[in-house]
């Protein structure tokens, strides 16, 4: 099943992701009022805003420090050792993303927490009885602190530490699960996702600052020899990369916020609940390809493109088949749920969710994006990125179709626009794009 230990770690993530979201789902269900349950939604998506702040460097870091670190390795003391002028030009990615971030991370939590208070106020009278500012401030300052904490872990992935990480990653979201638990038992409502988020900025900070603390030695100093150059190798990529993210948040991030502009109380709640529940298992499904990326990148320095080919199409076919049997899997509990729910399960739990219907067209959207998202992945690792006008089109198109579709006809007609945009224009513009590049990396070659 092409499982190696970095899989297996990511993999066992985001299960515990999913196990862990029922529980949360069961105890949000019991402890949170409609009007809770909606804020709730509306915070976490909000904080998607950070795509507008880092502009996806941790994409473009990862597929550059892969193609250097094919020319070193980590010794028995966790120390670097290799060629010097590859190490030379790792250090200067490093120092120039750890400064990027700084800077984005302050304005994520300047301007994003200000448009994300200014949502809330004015996007539908909210219960005065709900305490919202304090938690959403506390919230957005602890994920400008994980945003910055960003760019060392994608560092670590490029340089082929994608097990540390993952592991690292097992850790660290079990412990944010049971402190979630405790804050809802405990009543905490809204401060939940601030505390939640400031342990999981405790562990990035143990696991940096210990585990990995003789790899980043190197990196309080300037290199002493060749620098990655930021106009003519880190730009030209990151932001073809950076608009993709800006626009995505569009066509992935939408969906609960228009619910709560335009439906009724409780409406984007459940859409919240489905589709973190769908996305999580989409994220677990995309492990087996994402995982590979510095693999990808190693292989094509090498100009091993053979073997490169052959990894990418056993893994986008294992990845593939675990998004169609979990998205199977999760369409029918939703449908047994609204069957049953009232007799058999906890019947406010069956409220929270969204029905049958529209949870089967966001599954059937999600799948289709995830064929174009394997693709991409595949593609960036050749230091390229020819996506941009069709994720520009593909992004307008599910933002514009979602938020009038939603505010007419609510999640049956999001879920609509969601799957009828990714399969007839993000899949066959990603094969296209994809088949492109492989016919120019032949002429190259030959």
């Amino acid at each position: 099943m092409e499982v190696d230990r970095a899989v297996f770690f990511a993999v066992l993530t985001r299960v515990w992701q999913l196990g862990a979201g029922l529980v949360t789902l069961f105890l949000l269900s019991i402890h949170f009022n409609k009007g809770l349950l909606d804020c709730y939604g509306v915070f976490a998506n909000l904080l998607a805003l950070q795509a507008f702040a880092e502009l996806g460097l941790h994409i473009v870091i990862i597929n550059l420090a892969s193609h250097e670190w094919s020319n070193l390795a980590l010794d028995s003391k966790g120390f670097i050792t290799g060629d010097a002028r590859a190490l030379s030009r790792l250090v200067s990615i490093g120092r120039f993303i750890f400064k990027w971030y700084a800077v984005a991370c302050g304005g994520l939590v300047l301007v994003g927490g200000t448009i994300g208070a200014l949502f809330v106020t004015f996007a539908r009278d909210v219960d005065p009885a709900i305490n919202w500012v304090g938690p959403w401030a506390l919230l957005i300052s602890m994920t400008g602190l994980l945003m910055w904490t960003l760019p060392f872990n994608a560092l670590l992935e490029g340089c082929n530490q994608v097990i540390a990480v993952n592991r690292f990653r097992v850790i660290q979201v079990a412990i944010a699960s049971v402190v979630t638990w405790l804050c809802l038992v405990g009543g905490a409502e809204l401060w939940t996702l601030a505390i939640a988020a400031l342990s999981r900025v405790l562990c990035d900070l143990c696991f940096l600052l210990v585990a990995y603390r003789r790899f980043f030695k190197p990196f309080f100093f300037g290199p002493d020899g060749p620098h990655m150059n930021w106009r003519t190798e880190i730009w030209p990529l990151q932001w073809r990369i950076a608009i993709q993210g800006v626009f995505g948040f569009f066509s992935f991030h939408l969906f609960t916020l228009v619910m709560f502009k335009y439906q009724t109380e409780g409406t984007a709640g459940q859409m919240y609940l489905t589709w973190t529940a769908l996305t999580a298992l989409q994220a677990a499904a995309l492990t087996w390809v994402q995982t590979r990326t510095p693999r990808f990148g190693m292989l094509i320095a090498q100009q091993n493109f053979s073997e490169a080919d052959r990894v990418f199409r056993r893994v986008a076919i294992w990845s593939m088949t675990v998004l169609v049997t979990g998205g199977a899997g999760f369409c029918g509990f939703v449908t047994v749920l609204n069957v049953f729910g009232a007799n058999v399960f906890n019947v406010e739990v069956a409220e929270k969710i969204l029905p049958p219907l529209p949870t089967v067209l966001f599954t059937l959207g999600l799948i289709a994006f995830h064929i174009a998202n394997c693709l991409a992945i595949y593609v960036r690792a050749h230091k390229r990125e020819p996506f941009l006008v069709q994720s520009i089109v593909s992004s307008v198109t599910i933002g514009v179709l979602v938020w009038y579709f939603g505010r007419e006809y609510g999640p049956v007609g999001a879920g609509g626009a969601f799957f009828g945009v990714n399969a007839l224009i993000t899949v066959p513009s990603a094969l296209y794009l994809t088949q492109r590049c492989r016919a120019e990396r032949a002429r190259i070659d030959a």
